[in-house]
C-alpha cells in the first residue's frame, strides 16, 4: 500500500462526494483539483523542548488546578457558615471585635490550607524523590505555597460570594478549570493566539505555569531567578488583592446585618 494509492483514493473519494452533492462529473473534478491545491502552514512545538520537562514539573503544574477546586470545596463552606444570621448574630452579640474574628477565619483556613500542602508535597516526595530534594524541587514547592495563598484568597472571597453549600462545587469546577485552561495548566501556552495570551497574562495560573515550566529547564539558579521572582510577586499581588476584595465585602454584608 503506497502514498500513491492513498491519494489517488482520496482523489476520487472528493469527486464521488461532490457527484453525491448534485455536480456535474466535470464541475466534480474541477472542485476536486481546487481542492489538491490547498495547502496549510503547520508549526510545530519544539519537541527538544518539551522532552526537556521532567513528570515531576507536570506534578507540580497540575497541582494548580487541585488547589483551585479542593481549597474552595474545603473553605468556602468554613467561611459560609460563620456569614449565617443567626450565627453572625451570635457572634456580634460577643466581645470579640470584627477584625479579630476575621484573623481567627482566615488562621482556621490557612491551617487547612497547610495540611493540603503537607499531603500533596509528601505525594510528590514519594513518587519523585530525587527532584523533590533537588534545588528545582525547592523553588517548586516555594511555586506552589505562593499559588496556595491565590487559591485560599479565591476559597474566601468564593465563601463571601455564595448563599449555599451546595454552589462550591459549581464554583469549584468553573473557577478550577477556567483558570487551568486559560493560565496553560492543561494546553500549552506555545499553541495560544495573541489574544487569548494576552487574557492568560492575567490570571494566577498563568504565572504559576511560566514560573514552573522556569523551574522545570533551570540548569543554575541565577538562570530563572528573575522569571521566577517575577512570578511569585505577581501571584502574592493577586492573592492580596483578591483577600482584600473578600474582606470588603464581608464588611459591607457585616454592615448591612446591622
Amino acid at each position: 500500500w503506497s502514498s500513491d494509492d492513498s491519494s489517488s483514493d482520496l482523489y476520487l473519494s472528493t469527486v464521488g462526494m461532490f457527484l453525491e452533492g448534485g455536480y456535474s462529473l466535470e464541475e466534480s473534478i474541477e472542485k476536486a483539483d481546487e481542492n489538491q491545491k490547498i495547502s496549510v502552514d503547520v508549526t510545530f512545538v519544539d519537541e527538544k523542548k518539551a522532552n526537556e520537562k521532567p513528570a515531576a514539573a507536570y506534578f507540580f503544574q497540575y497541582m494548580a488546578y487541585i488547589l483551585i477546586a479542593s481549597l474552595i470545596i474545603l473553605v468556602s463552606p468554613l467561611i459560609l457558615a460563620f456569614n449565617k444570621k443567626d450565627v453572625s448574630a451570635r457572634n456580634k452579640c460577643s466581645a470579640m471585635p470584627f477584625f479579630v474574628r476575621n484573623i481567627q477565619l482566615i488562621a482556621a483556613s490557612i491551617v487547612v490550607m497547610l495540611i493540603e500542602f503537607v499531603i500533596l508535597i509528601a505525594e510528590c516526595m514519594i513518587l519523585y524523590p530525587e527532584y523533590i530534594f533537588s534545588t528545582k524541587g525547592v523553588f517548586s514547592i516555594l511555586n506552589v505555597l505562593v499559588f496556595e495563598l491565590v487559591a485560599g484568597a479565591l476559597a474566601y472571597l468564593t465563601g463571601q460570594l455564595i448563599s449555599k453549600p451546595t454552589a462550591t462545587d459549581i464554583v469549584s469546577n468553573t473557577l478550577g478549570l477556567g483558570f487551568a485552561f486559560l493560565g496553560g495548566v492543561f494546553v500549552p501556552m506555545e499553541i495560544f493566539r495573541s489574544g487569548l495570551l494576552v487574557i492568560s497574562r492575567f490570571t494566577p495560573t498563568y504565572w504559576y505555569v511560566v514560573a514552573n515550566d522556569a523551574i522545570a529547564q533551570m540548569t543554575s539558579v541565577s538562570e530563572v531567578s528573575g522569571t521566577v521572582c517575577q512570578s511569585l510577586i505577581i501571584e502574592f499581588v493577586y492573592a492580596l488583592a483578591v483577600l482584600s476584595l473578600g474582606l470588603l465585602i464581608n464588611r459591607m454584608k457585616a454592615r448591612e446585618r446591622g
